[in-house]
This record gives C-alpha cells, structure tokens and sequence, in this order.
C-alpha cells in the first residue's frame, strides 16, 4: 500500500497524540537521550540535527550519517476506519485514502512499538482488531486495510459508542471518516474522551464533495440508500448541499478545538506529501532527531 519512498518519509516520525491522558505516555518531538534507544545510522539528509552526526563514522568513511533512535512505545493506538458506501466515492475513493493514511499510520506505530489495534465500522463494528505490540499487529492491520470494501449505511455515533465500550484503558483513537452522517451528534465522541480513549479525527472528502459536477438538473442516488428516490439537484439544491457539507466540516472542526483534539481535513486526491504535512500540522504526527 505504501511505496518505498514512502516508507522512509515515515521513519523519521512518531505519533505524537497531544493531550492525550498521561497513562498514554505522549512523547516529545525532536528529543534524543532518555527514553529513546539507538536504532541504527543513515546517510546524512538535508534538515536532519547535526548533532545526530556520527562523526567518528565520517572521519573513518568520509562520509556523512546520522544516528537514529526509537522512541520508546507507550502509546495504545486505535485506527477505526469507516467502510460505509459513501466512502466508495472519489478518484481515488474516500475509503483507499483511508486506508493509505491508516497503514502508513500503522507502520509508524509498529516502527515505534506502539501498541496497534484496527476497528473498521459502518453502522456498527465489522471488524476489531485489539491492540497489541510488535510486527504481527501490522501485518493484520495492513492485510485487514488492503481487503475493505466500502458498503452499506453508516452510523457513527452507534459504531463509536460501541467501540468505545470494548475500549480498555488509556489510549488514543484515530478516526478516519467522511462523518457526513446527518444524524451524528458526537455522542460516540464524548464517550471516548469520557473512557479516557483520546479521539483523533481524519476527515476524508472526495474532490465531487465539495465540488459537485451539477450541470442544470442532475440526478442523484444515494449512496448508502440507494433504495431509496433520486434526487433531482438543481442550482438551489447545490447551494444547500454546500451549506450542509461546509456545517459538517466547521462542526468538526469546533469540536476537536473545543476538546483540544488532533483535527486532520484532507481531500482524497491529495498527495501522499500533503497528507503527512496535514498529520504534522495537526500534531498527530511529530518530527523526531
């Protein structure tokens, strides 16, 4: 799922989880000493502390590495992905972003010894995978993330109150969702926070979400109900589409500034460059020496 490149843009990162409750163990960014162990050495790249430098190594093979640590893994890491039809939409879908930002997510927690638990969700809970340490949680969490299929209706806020009863302990979740659930109230949320799982959420739009291709009357199915009429969307029906999608989007947003919480808005189409600036931005993700 992920390229070679790609792997190594995530070797230098961790999950950095701001805030989150002090049994998670959140770690510091760009820290070297107590609490890291060395991991190995690599060619000296432009950006990287120079105090990292071996330089016994550069005297002897004339050429610039830098030690790497691992950070300690203390963190309990939760990827709940949502399957439900609406994340089928897109090119590529809302569902393949999902899963490339989950995997590239879970490589990072393995990398770091983090423990690594997968949830994908519609209505209710499909699939759980209990977080666990070491490299098979990966490989299940990337076979399980490479097999979705996006179907059926969703409901977030059952799906997320049923998650969070099987949670046990400290922990953080990580939803990745297009939360465009009319009925979400983020009563699953407020469970998670109250059972002390830090939510953080990774809102997935398609390019066709924010800008429809509505040329005079089109007609539109639903996809999670496609029982039920279509939608004949004209002009006026846009304007209230966007109003909608763009309230879903501030909701969210004020949400996770109100509790403090990592708040990821990304576009399927985006690069996979983006998408990690976007983690970063966010603090998901942090830069470590």
């Amino acid at each position: 799922m992920l390229t070679a490149r790609e792997l190594r843009q995530l070797d230098r990162l961790a999950l950095a989880a701001p805030n989150a409750p002090p049994a998670a163990g959140t770690r510091h960014a760009r820290t070297h000493g107590h609490g890291l162990e060395f991991r190995d050495y690599r060619r000296y790249q432009p950006g990287d502390d120079p105090r990292m430098i071996d330089w016994t190594v550069e005297a002897r093979l004339k050429q610039l590495v830098v030690r790497t640590f691992r950070a300690e893994g203390r963190l309990q890491v939760h990827l709940v992905v949502d399957t439900s039809a609406s994340m089928g939409i897109g090119s590529p879908s809302k569902l393949t972003c999902a899963a490339r930002i989950g995997a590239a997510l879970a490589y990072v927690a393995a990398e770091r010894r983090d423990a690594l638990g997968v949830t994908t969700f519609d209505a209710a809970i499909r699939h759980h995978v209990p977080a666990a340490n070491g490299r098979p949680p990966l490989m299940r969490a990337t076979r399980l993330l490479q097999s979705v299929e996006a179907s059926g209706p969703s409901d977030l806020d059952d799906a997320l109150t049923a998650f969070a009863s099987a949670a046990r302990g400290a922990s953080v979740a990580i939803v990745m969702s297009d939360f465009f659930d009319t009925a979400h109230r983020f009563e699953g949320l407020d469970l998670l926070r109250h059972r002390g799982v830090l939510p953080a959420l990774v809102q997935v739009v398609a390019d066709g979400d924010v800008d429809p291709d509505v040329v005079e009357l089109t007609e539109l199915v639903d996809a999670e109900h496609p029982e039920r009429p279509p939608l004949l969307a004209d002009e006026t029906v846009v304007r209230a589409y966007h109003g909608r999608v763009s309230a879903i989007t501030t909701g969210l947003r004020d949400y996770c500034f109100a509790h403090k919480l990592p708040w990821i808005h990304v576009r399927s189409s985006a690069s996979f460059d983006d998408i990690v600036q976007a983690c970063v931005s966010a603090r998901l993700l942090a830069v470590y020496s």
